[in-house]
């Protein structure tokens, strides 16, 4: 069986907004899952708000290049953390301008300010949105 391939990468809190660093390659929801648990939100958060640069993001693209799942963190003045999501898939094309022109069709979610249980949810999203769409 063949497994569609995705890219995971980070941006740390060091980082400018155009850096980043690239994980590993993942064929599974498991491997996503356990590299979201394995990443220091908390202690990447804490060094962002000392730096002031860039929120410490893990993203996740597939193959294509199309499809993406991105996971933000930052830190309210109270402390407590708060995460910012974006997932984005092709589910085929869609047509606009009364059929002339075809454009590719998304469907996916954005979330501001969602709780960490909620942003390994949309990780959940992003993996079960390709599948149904076969997985490419």
């Amino acid at each position: 069986m063949l497994y569609a391939m995705y890219l995971a990468t980070a941006q740390y809190a060091q980082h400018s907004h155009e850096e980043s660093v690239n994980l590993k390659r993942l064929t599974s929801l498991k491997e996503a899952l356990d590299l979201f648990d394995d990443f220091d939100w908390e202690g990447q958060a804490v060094e962002a708000q000392k730096l002031q640069k860039v929120s410490p993001t893990l993203s996740i693209q597939a193959e294509n290049g199309d499809d993406l799942v991105w996971v933000s963190v930052g830190m309210n003045p109270g402390g407590s953390l708060f995460f910012v999501t974006e997932c984005t898939v092709q589910k085929g094309m869609k047509s606009i301008l009364f059929g002339l022109i075809k454009r590719p069709n998304y469907v996916g979610s954005y979330n501001d300010g969602a709780s960490k249980e909620m942003a390994r949810k949309v990780i959940e999203e992003f993996f079960d949105l390709r599948d149904s769409k076969g997985g490419v």
